[in-house]
């Protein structure tokens, strides 16, 4: 799974950790990526601005997207 914010409120739910050490040799769990938390549980992350969120099997990682700059004609 990939989701950007891009002027838009993003949070992720990341369960995969509890659920690794919980279920067993599968892994379990889920990863969950929303506009808003559905609970007020502390185990949302918000996800800054301009940013993007993949999802594997392996890990879930949140990382700025590059900014371009234009190029100066002239």
């Amino acid at each position: 799974v990939a989701a950007t914010t891009c002027g838009d409120s993003l949070f992720v739910l990341d369960e995969t950790g509890a659920a690794m050490a919980v279920g067993g040799e599968d892994g379990g769990g889920r990863v969950v990526v929303a506009s808003e938390p559905w609970d007020d549980g502390r185990r949302w992350r918000e996800v800054a601005d301009r940013a993007v969120v993949v999802a594997t099997p392996a890990a879930v990682t949140v990382a700025p997207l590059p900014v371009r700059v234009p190029e100066r004609r002239g």
